[in-house]
């Protein structure tokens, strides 16, 4: 039998991040856009839960921090990179950022 899956948990930075993306879709494309790209955040963080390894590990010489992992969310926003952390109690989201903006350079 699996175990259940992790609680998925946004760090501050991460929060920040998913609403200011979401506000700018919002001005620039419309309210339905930036539900859409919630709604694929959140469906990209269920899978996740159930396969936490599935992201690639994040190697940086700038940031000190545990292992990060991050993946691309599928679809229409294949250009926001999450990048999280597993503990063993939660997955922590540290970062959602569009890729034009670059590696993140530190974590909540």
């Amino acid at each position: 039998m699996s175990n259940p899956p992790l609680p998925v948990v946004y760090g501050p930075d991460a929060r920040l991040d998913t609403v200011m993306r979401a506000a700018y879709l919002a001005r620039h494309s419309g309210l339905h856009i930036a539900d859409r790209f919630i709604a694929a955040v959140a469906h990209m963080l269920e899978l996740v839960a159930q396969a936490p390894q599935a992201g690639r590990v994040f190697i940086s010489t700038t940031v000190q921090s545990p292992q990060v992992r991050y993946l691309h969310v599928p679809g229409a926003f294949h250009c926001t990179v999450v990048f999280y952390t597993i503990t063993p109690s939660e997955i922590r989201v540290e970062r959602v950022l569009h890729s034009a903006q670059g590696p993140p350079r530190t974590y909540s």
